[in-house]
């Protein structure tokens, strides 16, 4: 009898340990597939291009470990471009360039052997650093005039999805979507017309 409590005991202990590590560690041993989709428009006033010199400013507008996570890997997929990546809070006026991202819609579902995701971001790129200029792109306003003050603007959108098989835990899989949308994001901007 205490042997049948005792096993009984360890294999609780198992799932709830194994619970735990699948809700707080983040580790993932997947194959996906990632479909990107995305729309990008410039305008350049006098066939201006982007700034070539650093720094950049990046705001995300969104909240969460996804938020994070997403911002974390834009800044590093962008640093090769621009030196530095400066991560401010709100898109405020400057002198330096300023991509302001925010963050559409975010549908992650979840199990650990087969998870599934949808992401959409949409942004600006304002090489005059207009912050106001950016955030209203990237809120899906449309600015009323692009003026000689901000000869260049990159605004559009990033929509990825993801279906995976192997095995993940919640925090894995969801850095893992995160990255990809960064690295599809980059991408994006990198390949728009003056940059």
């Amino acid at each position: 009898m205490v042997s049948r409590y005792r096993l009984l005991a360890v294999l609780l202990s198992v799932f709830v340990v194994l619970g735990l590590v699948v809700a707080f560690v983040p580790f993932h041993a997947l194959e996906s597939e990632t479909a990107v989709d995305s729309g990008v428009g410039t305008a350049r006033a006098n066939d201006a291009t982007a700034p070539s010199d650093g720094p950049l400013r990046l705001v995300v507008l969104g909240d969460g470990p996804f938020a994070e996570q997403f911002e974390s890997s834009l800044a590093e997929q962008l640093e090769p471009r621009w030196g530095t990546v400066e991560r401010v809070d709100e898109p405020t006026p400057g002198e330096t360039p300023i991509l302001v991202v925010g963050m559409a819609e975010t549908d992650i579902r979840y199990n650990p052997v087969s998870p599934t995701a949808e992401a959409t971001v949409e942004f600006a790129f304002v090489g005059s650093g207009n912050g106001t200029v950016a955030a209203q792109f990237a809120r899906g306003e449309t600015p009323m005039v692009i003026t000689n003050e901000t000869p260049y603007v990159v605004q559009g959108d990033v929509t990825i999805r993801d279906r995976s098989s192997g095995v993940a835990s919640l925090p894995g899989y969801r850095n893992l979507v995160a990255d990809r949308l960064a690295e599809s994001l980059a991408e994006a901007l990198g390949n728009a017309p003056g940059m």
